[in-house]
């Protein structure tokens, strides 16, 4: 024989199912919006990189660089506080004699052209100066190198018996500041080569003041 089922029954275990579903979505809910420990959390946002005005923006693949364009880290190795070195001068032909001396101021070049062939150069000593230095170079053979005042002293006075003659290395010598000195250049020794050469002596000549 089956038991009447009364309604009120039916109604509270009706309600202590709702009461249960509903007791279930809330804990679901709060649990899903919190991370699980130890889990990564995917992030959807774009990581920016800090400026920098010492970052180079990268050129697109296959771009050609511009040649006007300074690249990083590219030093200007130009020193303009550096003067470019000057040539030296060159002889001043005829000069075979004091009165036709080529005039330089620090350093110049010419050549013996035969034995018979003598080079007169002339240099002036700039003001607050006491020492001459000179240097010489010749090739093929040995050139004679005298250094005196010329006459009258050449527009300044000084030593009338300066007389100085070397063919290797020049000594330091004392001068007078403003003084014209002039240099008589000569053949010194043989034939400077094969039998049937040329025979000429190129030359340079530089004078350094202290």
């Amino acid at each position: 024989m089956e038991l009447p089922v009364h309604s009120a029954e039916n109604m509270m275990a009706l309600k202590h199912i709702g009461l249960a579903l509903g007791l279930g979505l809330v804990s679901c809910s709060g649990s899903s919006s919190s991370p699980v420990p130890g889990s990564s959390e995917e992030s959807n946002s774009v990581k920016v990189p800090p400026f920098s005005n010492d970052r180079t923006p990268s050129p697109p693949p296959g771009a050609v660089p511009d040649e006007n364009v300074e690249g990083p880290g590219v030093a200007d190795k130009s020193d303009a506080s550096t003067p470019p070195r000057p040539e030296c001068a060159e002889e001043v032909e005829p000069n075979n004699d004091a009165a036709s001396a080529t005039e330089f101021t620090g350093c110049i070049v010419g050549k013996l052209s035969g034995r018979t062939d003598t080079d007169y150069l002339k240099i002036t000593a700039p003001e607050n100066v006491t020492d001459m230095i000179i240097d010489h170079v010749e090739t093929p053979g040995t050139i004679n190198y005298s250094v005196t005042i010329p006459a009258g002293g050449g527009g300044a006075t000084g030593s009338s018996n300066f007389n100085m003659s070397f063919t290797d290395k020049a000594p330091k010598t004392k001068i007078k500041a403003g003084q014209t000195y002039l240099f008589a250049l000569k053949w010194e020794g043989g034939s400077p080569g094969t039998t049937g050469a040329a025979e000429e002596r190129p030359y340079s000549v530089r004078v350094t003041f202290e």
